[in-house]
């Protein structure tokens, strides 16, 4: 069984790398036509010097999903946007793509439960490069997303509080960016963000409550020593599910590192279910949320840790819902709960 300890540098090895120079000198800014500019002062030093590569490179892909149709959309491309209504935007995160199929899954959840606009944002060609790279990459995503909900709310006088970010690992990061961009955005949803090079920066360079109405976030896998997510509370609402670090379920696997670097695809596969399992589990905590008549009940917890949390098991001066149905009149703080180890996930 793998330590969690090497989880980013087996990463690291398995995703290939660009070839990054600015790591050794400082570029002083990058600028991008009515996306704006992006300097590489303090305290952008978080993605070790790197900017964001251009919009041509990365290639932000757009999609609306209604309960009628789907279609590509961009800033100047809105004619299937008709009536005003509330907006679902999913933001995936590092090495994954509009395509994976819990994007799809909680597409259809939310169009189950409600007919939104759901908007996809697909940025795969930037999450898919150099961890630092990618994590750079996500300050254009976030303009380009503000871009395209500033025109929607310009040109089809739907609110910015009628706007709902849902974006898991930098997808998290992305929606804080967009949020600093186009104000009063309704909630945005973090799903465990990332922590490395994000995890003890300022509130500039990540996701934090300043970015919308409503900012609730779920960490799963932020583990300090060797978790990929933020174990750090951002939001006005924090969820540990079972702590925060480590999730039920998630800690078994036998990985032959060996055969992994000799190019065995069945260890690769496990290997990449057991560095991501729980980083994994916050998608599919807030997907089985939306329309589960289990609330995923939650109980205020002032401070994680392994001792604290397992006496978090009371309403006190209020629970909240963790997932969907999360809300801006729950009492604000850090929150407990457990859950089981397999779907469904939520205990009843």
């Amino acid at each position: 069984m793998m330590s969690p300890l090497s989880k980013l540098t087996v990463i690291f090895l398995l995703i290939p790398h660009t070839q990054v120079s600015g790591w050794f000198y400082k570029v002083p800014e990058v600028c991008y036509g009515d996306l704006g500019c992006f300097p590489n002062s303090l305290p952008f030093y978080n993605t070790l010097h790197l900017l964001p590569r251009s919009p041509e490179i990365i290639d932000t892909k757009f999609t609306l999903y209604t309960r009628d149709l789907t279609s590509v959309i961009d800033h100047e491309n809105l004619q299937n946007i008709t009536v005003a209504k509330q907006i679902k935007v999913i933001v995936h995160g590092y090495i994954s793509s509009e395509a994976a199929p819990w994007v799809q899954i909680m597409i259809q959840e939310l169009l189950t439960y409600y007919d939104y606009y759901v908007i996809t944002v697909d940025w795969s060609n930037g999450a898919d490069v150099n961890y630092f790279q990618a994590a750079a990459d996500t300050r254009l995503i976030g303009a380009e997303l503000a871009r395209l909900l500033n025109a929607i709310k310009d040109v089809k006088n739907i609110l910015p509080g009628d706007v709902h970010i849902i974006g898991h690992s930098f997808g998290a990061h992305i929606a804080g960016y967009a949020g600093e961009i186009m104000s009063g955005i309704g909630r945005i949803t973090g799903l465990d963000p990332a922590g490395p090079a994000f995890e003890y920066w300022p509130e500039i360079t990540r996701l934090d409550k300043n970015d919308a109405v409503f900012v609730d976030v779920i960490h799963t896998d932020g583990d300090l020593v060797g978790g990929i997510g933020m174990m750090r509370a951002v939001g006005h609402i924090d969820f540990y599910p079972n702590g925060g670090k480590v999730q039920p379920g998630c800690t078994q696997g036998e990985v032959d590192i060996i055969e992994v670097l000799n190019g065995d695809i069945g260890q690769l596969l496990n290997l990449l279910d057991l560095l991501l399992c729980s980083h994994r589990r916050s998608y599919y905590y807030f997907i089985e949320s939306i329309n589960s008549l289990c609330p995923f009940t939650s109980y205020p917890c002032d401070t994680i840790d392994d001792q604290s949390s397992a006496n978090c098991n009371a309403c006190g001066t209020g629970c909240a819902l963790m997932g969907f149905h999360a809300a801006p009149g729950m009492n604000h703080g850090k929150y407990f709960l457990q859950t089981n180890a397999a779907v469904p996930f939520c205990i009843a």
